[in-house]
């Protein structure tokens, strides 16, 4: 069997330890799933296109109830991470999942109290054919009851097109300091 031409990774950084900051509390995972379940979880199951694998990124010392619901979720596989994160963190999950060996990886980000278009995959997919970033400027964002439009361009649903067998992934810099790393194309509605 031949590897693939191209991997896409969704990756959410869920409650991964951060060093210099305690676990996260029960209450503000709790709260986190909360928003996961109703905004990010329908919008992942929802995509158009269904060649990707989402990984989040977990806390190994999470708490049984919180290792259970994530367990529950279709599509979603959680990584349970020992260490505190770094972005070698991703990498170095992506590079022990990963199938092909030489074809493009693709790394997108969303967050766990995000949403994202139902062609966003497909979009990304379409999109991904040189390395470098695909970033879409428009998005939407809720705050305090209402719904503003946003254009951001470098927003954090950003993707990370790469070859070869080490990816460095999307979560090489910030995502406001990606173009320091490699061209962005910029992609309207």
């Amino acid at each position: 069997m031949n590897p693939p031409a191209m991997e896409h990774f969704l990756l959410t950084r869920f409650n991964v330890r951060l060093a210099d900051r305690p676990p996260a509390s029960d209450q503000w995972l709790r709260d986190r799933l909360r928003l996961f379940t109703t905004f990010t979880v329908p919008s992942v199951q929802s995509q158009t296109c269904t060649e990707f694998r989402w990984l989040a990124l977990c806390d190994e010392a999470s708490p049984a109830w919180l290792r259970e619901e994530l367990a529950q979720v279709a599509l979603l596989e959680p990584v349970w991470v020992h260490d505190a994160w770094s972005p070698g963190v991703p990498a170095e999950v992506v590079h022990e999942l990963r199938a092909g060996a030489d074809g493009l990886v693709i790394t997108s980000r969303v967050d766990n109290d995000d949403a994202i278009a139902r062609t966003y995959i497909a979009r990304v997919q379409a999109a991904a054919t040189e390395e470098g970033f695909v970033n879409f400027t428009s998005g939407a964002q809720w705050t305090q009851g209402r719904l503003y439009r946003r254009l951001d361009p470098s927003n954090p649903f950003i993707s990370r097109v790469e070859k070869g067998r080490r990816a460095a992934t999307v979560f090489a810099a910030d995502h406001n300091k990606l173009a320091a790393l490699g061209p962005i194309r910029q992609f309207g509605d």
